[in-house]
């Protein structure tokens, strides 16, 4: 391997390491990570990655640390409103057999963690794309290559999640085994479409775009001029299987030459007529040719009579 590919191929690594792993990962991480511990270690790893998640949030967003602060908690409903998704999900693939769990503090952190990790591959990746304007339309490569892989990690890791229910006294632990993997295969084909969904909306619009009303109030206001353009053709239109108005064989439509187009197709209808007027003018020809060759045979009879009776005089 050449200098030159070596470094093209580390470059391409540390940008993929930054878009998968960059902005607020670090703080979600360490915020996430202190939930698992107890006591000053738990306090100094929350602390530090709400530091962290503060001063990202003020450097993109430009705003203040109360403002910043108040992002934050709407990151954190949001991320609830997701934990609420999984537990959904959950009950669709144990048939609605959802209980009261008896696990461990440490293990309930755990399934925590995982559905951080769904979070951020279903909202927190595309966001960071849609930030950096990579691909927003999907009409290059970018998406194509990493939609689908984000896609059904988070799938898989919902199954996982799902499956950590099951086990350790888990609310799902008294499922059949069996009928609960199949329930888990139905659900992660199920979440497939809709965290692609999510995933490319987010892509495109970002999360402020993707939950904003006025992107829909904005198209609405496009539809309704588009409405009632379509009304008003429908109502200037002639109702539907009324035939046209019927042309007035008096008065038929001329041909480019300014002939009558009755005539040009009485011609075609009859090709034989040129012919038969044609034999009728030579007849005609003939028999006055007779007439004219008659009467000058008349005529020399005639004379020749008169000259017979002088000479006999």
């Amino acid at each position: 391997m050449t200098e030159a590919k070596r470094v093209s191929g580390t470059r391409d690594l540390r940008n993929l390491i930054v878009l998968l792993f960059g902005g607020p990962f670090l703080g979600i991480a360490l915020m996430t990570a202190s939930t698992l511990f107890h006591g000053w270690f738990r306090d100094g790893l929350g602390s530090l990655g709400g530091f962290v998640l503060i001063s990202y949030v003020q450097r993109v967003k430009r705003v203040g640390v109360t403002k910043a602060g108040f992002i934050l908690l709407r990151w954190g409903a949001g991320l609830l409103v997701l934990g609420l998704a999984v537990r959904g999900l959950a009950t669709l693939a144990s048939s609605g057999a959802y209980g009261n769990g008896r696990s461990s503090y440490a293990y309930v952190m755990v399934q925590l963690c995982v559905s951080a990790s769904v979070a951020w591959l279903v909202i927190g990746i595309p966001n960071r794309a849609f930030q950096i304007r990579l691909d927003p339309d999907g009409e290059g490569y970018t998406q194509a290559a990493l939609l689908g892989v984000i896609v059904w990690t988070a799938a898989i890791l919902t199954g996982v999640n799902i499956l950590m229910l099951h086990f350790l006294g888990g609310p799902l632990r008294s499922v059949n085994t069996a009928a609960f993997a199949v329930g888990i295969i139905f659900t992660v084909v199920f979440a497939v479409p809709v965290y692609r969904f999510l995933a490319a909306a987010c892509w495109k619009y970002g999360v402020a775009g993707m939950f904003s009303p006025n992107r829909m109030i904005e198209r609405w206001r496009k539809m309704l001029p588009e409405l009632q353009a379509a009304s008003d053709r429908a109502t200037s239109s002639e109702p539907h299987g009324k035939s046209d108005p019927k042309v007035d064989p008096a008065s038929p439509h001329a041909d480019k030459g300014g002939l009558d187009a009755s005539a040009a197709s009485t011609n075609d209808e009859n090709p034989l007529r040129p012919a038969t007027t044609a034999a009728a003018a030579g007849t005609q020809r003939t028999s006055s040719g007779r007439a004219v060759s008659g009467r000058a045979a008349h005529r020399a009879r005639k004379k020749a009579r008169k000259a017979s009776g002088t000479a006999g005089s």
